[in-house]
């Protein structure tokens, strides 16, 4: 089973919630992290622990005014809901005449932020390296202590000006 949530369940659920969205313009950005910590201490590990959260952010533009809301949920009537109560926080807004306005599609820059051995590492894996390490430390007459994480995130932006853009990426930590 891979760690990755993916393109296609990420950008699915976003797509399909921009359809009948009551503003001039929306956007929904999600941004997903997945981040496993092992701690270790006297060369033994004495903390694991794992986050998966999900964050989306539903932007609306009445007129020249921007309405932001953000949610946890990637349930389409969700995102529905946020895109309306950002749509409903614009209409009581000023306008904002120095907004950009959204972005326009444009092609995606190759991905180099992610590999794919690092998104699937699991905890036993982690064990192993720190293990690793401790016997070599061990070896010399010392004990170790550090900390390892690997960090995995995922984002996804849509909007009605038809961007649809998805880039994963990883981060690996040992100290």
């Amino acid at each position: 089973m891979s760690a990755l949530i993916g393109r296609d369940a990420l950008l699915g659920p976003l797509r399909e919630a921009l359809q009948g969205a009551p503003a001039d313009e929306v956007e929904l950005w999600a941004h997903r992290r997945r981040a496993a910590i092992t701690r270790y201490s006297r060369s033994s590990i004495h903390q694991n622990a794992v986050s998966d959260e999900i964050h989306v952010e539903a932007r609306a533009v009445v007129g020249r005014a921007l309405g932001t809301v953000t949610t946890n949920s990637l349930e389409v009537d969700d995102l529905r809901r946020a895109l309306a109560a950002a749509a409903d926080l614009a209409r009581h807004l000023s306008p904002n005449d120095a907004w950009p306005g959204l972005a326009d599609p444009e092609p995606a820059p190759e991905q180099r932020a992610f590999d794919a051995a690092t998104a699937e590492a699991t905890a036993a894996e982690q064990a192993a390296a720190i293990a690793t390490i401790c016997d070599a430390v061990e070896h010399a007459g010392l004990r170790a202590a550090g900390t390892q994480q690997i960090d995995l995130s995922e984002d996804a932006v849509v909007n009605s000006r038809g961007v649809a853009a998805y880039a994963p990426a990883t981060l690996a930590y040992l100290r």
